[in-house]
């Protein structure tokens, strides 16, 4: 029981650090993309010749171009968000490695206790 509860927990952690990494690695890429950047007018461009095929207003299509660059940022924000979330599993796989190392071996089952 105490095993099934201690991963309940871990996996809780982990999917909230996972989860509140997304929104720090949204915001710092977000601060990258002003909409008076270049390569983001661009980006934006290109996204919006793309969906003029589909999309005859061409204010419809930048609004779904900006939706979906933003989407594009969110994939990439949860991306890095999964890899720091790995990270940490492989930091307490080592340290569990290293507390291993640490414990006492234990008695054998059914040795004498001290017969003559």
């Amino acid at each position: 029981m105490m095993g099934n509860l201690g991963g309940s927990i871990g996996i809780a952690s982990l999917s909230t650090m996972i989860d509140r990494r997304e929104h720090v690695h949204f915001s710092a890429l977000a601060e990258g993309i002003t909409v008076n950047a270049v390569r983001t007018q661009e980006r934006l461009a290109a996204l919006a010749a793309g969906l003029h095929a589909h999309v005859s207003d061409p204010i419809l299509a930048k609004s779904q171009a900006i939706a979906m660059l933003a989407g594009q940022v969110r994939q990439e924000a949860t991306i890095m968000a999964y890899a720091d979330g790995f990270y940490l599993v492989g930091f307490d796989l080592v340290l569990s490695l290293g507390a291993i190392t640490l414990l006492r071996k234990p008695g054998r089952f059914g040795a004498p206790a001290g017969a003559h």
